[in-house]
């Protein structure tokens, strides 16, 4: 193991390494102690600063669900690497995420803290639920489908040597502007607009957030961030994001365009949904469905 291990009366508790996450860096390694049981994880995480990309706590709550949603993504990873042993080079495929927001209420889960449920395999896939608890938030993770497919199978799979965020030539959009969007930096822009007014995921192939390490495809994260993004760009400014739903159908290219495009309906109980589709050479990648309040 990279990380120094000590055992106490509920499980093994472990300092966390950015390779345990699959980050490169401190900087954006999110989870600090975690302790350790047959099926769960629990411990704290680092307060967002500052500098953080997910520094913003807008009324919106969305850097705070995305702050949440990728700690327990990390968690995830580190309960695969080091309770179901998956080895390094295992590929790690997001198939589903449902999760929700809520108010803080009672002491239960402290602040900062989290917990992460591993409730089984079934058909190959993985299934998690947790809670990670940011202030006056509570972001609650109804269920993570994730499938983990080894190196081999992963090529095999894959079919040619796909292109690397390294080399692959940089997305030809004009990135929208971040206060619509809800960032302060243009490099923090996930979305743009494309010679033929199209929007399509843009994000920075060097942007140490959404290539903190090189991909061969979009990342789940990117795409949820960039469906966040053009929400916000759209939604009435009082509402405030409260549950998101996603499904991931294949991989999304790096070297041909994705687009995305949104759709609005209202619930009976007057909240806002908004579903963003990303396509790819006219073949769904990716789903994702925000409900504002």
């Amino acid at each position: 193991m990279s990380a120094a291990t000590t055992m106490d009366s509920a499980g093994t508790t472990l300092r966390v390494h950015p390779s345990d996450v699959h980050r490169t860096s401190p900087e954006q390694t999110i989870v600090d102690d975690v302790t350790l049981d047959a099926d769960r994880v629990r411990g704290t995480l680092k307060p967002r600063d500052r500098h953080s990309y997910y520094r913003h706590d807008d009324r919106r709550g969305i850097t705070a669900c995305l702050y949440g949603l990728e700690s327990l993504r990390q968690v995830e990873t580190f309960f695969a690497h080091k309770r179901l042993e998956r080895p390094t080079d295992t590929k790690f495929v997001w198939r589903s995420v449902s999760m929700h927001v809520a108010p803080a209420d009672g002491d239960d889960i402290p602040d900062h803290g989290f917990e992460l449920v591993h409730s089984g395999e079934r058909r190959r896939e993985h299934r998690y639920s947790g809670v990670a608890r940011l202030h006056d938030r509570v972001v609650i993770l109804d269920e993570l489908t994730v499938r983990y497919v080894d190196a081999d199978t992963y090529r095999l799979v894959r079919g040619n040597e796909p292109c690397s965020s390294k080399d692959a030539p940089a997305p030809k959009v004009v990135r929208l502007p971040p206060h619509e969007v809800g960032r302060s930096a243009h490099s923090d822009v996930a979305v743009g607009a494309a010679e033929t007014g199209e929007l399509e995921v843009g994000a920075s192939f060097t942007s140490p957030v959404f290539f903190e390490h090189p991909q061969d495809h979009w990342p789940g994260m990117v795409l949820i961030d960039a469906a966040t993004q053009l929400c916000n760009s759209v939604v009435s400014p009082e509402r405030s994001l409260t549950a998101l739903e996603c499904s991931f159908v294949r991989y999304g290219e790096l070297t041909s365009p994705v687009s995305a495009s949104i759709t609005f309906t209202q619930d009976q109980a007057h909240r806002q949904i908004c579903s963003v589709s990303f396509v790819q050479d006219r073949q769904v990648v990716s789903t994702v469905s925000l409900t504002f309040t």
